[in-house]
């Protein structure tokens, strides 16, 4: 079951090629909808989705309504080194479509873990994984846990490691949300580039 990530951008342009650049990286993980409009968004949370969505919006709007309260969000803002708007996770807009990506993925954990714990071992599984490089010394006690699993980070050494744990843990994961592909760095300090108003 892939992750719904919402675009809210009056740039459609840029919308787009954030959406293309998700779905290149990370297409069997997401669906894109992409809106201009906070109504837009509404709609799409109205309806009957398996995990909490994604919002992904231009600062120019405002996400603490209730209304989006149930879904993950963060914003594209216009400056560098800003971590957080108005008590939700933030990211420059001009940062490289991976580190965008990245920065959604742990806003989402860190908005919906508590929606996750509370639903049902059969609906909800989360497995975060960010891939190292090297050997995880919580691996083992996870690939030994007796109770079902809740939302969690586990760090892995390659993807064919990742595989393997999935393998010994199926049915209990459903949604892996692969977050680094950088051995030991936090995400979104250092990965992806800088680009320009028109690239991602």
């Amino acid at each position: 079951m892939a992750l719904t990530v919402i675009i809210l951008d009056r740039d459609r342009r840029y919308a787009e090629r954030l959406a293309d650049a998700f779905l290149e990286d990370h297409g069997s993980m997401v669906q894109i909808c992409i809106t201009d409009a906070p109504e837009g968004v509404a709609e799409i949370l109205e309806e009957d989705l398996p995990y909490p969505p994604m919002i992904v919006a231009d600062q120019e709007f405002d996400l603490r309504a209730e209304r989006f309260s149930r879904a993950g969000r963060l914003y594209l803002v216009r400056a560098e080194g800003i971590r957080s708007l108005e008590g939700i996770p933030a990211v420059s807009r001009y940062a490289g479509s991976e580190e965008i990506y990245q920065r959604m993925m742990y806003a989402w954990m860190e908005s919906t873990t508590e929606w996750c714990r509370g639903m049902p071992d059969q609906l909800a599984r989360v497995l975060m994984a960010t891939l190292t490089g090297e050997d995880d010394e919580d691996t083992e006690r996870i690939m030994n846990a007796k109770a079902p699993l809740g939302p969690m980070e586990v760090l892995v050494r390659s993807k064919e490691h990742l595989q393997t744990m999935l393998d010994h843990l199926a049915p209990q994961v459903r949604l892996v949300v692969v977050v680094a592909e950088k051995g030991g760095e936090m995400p979104w300090d250092s990965s992806g580039a800088c680009g320009d108003a028109d690239r991602p």
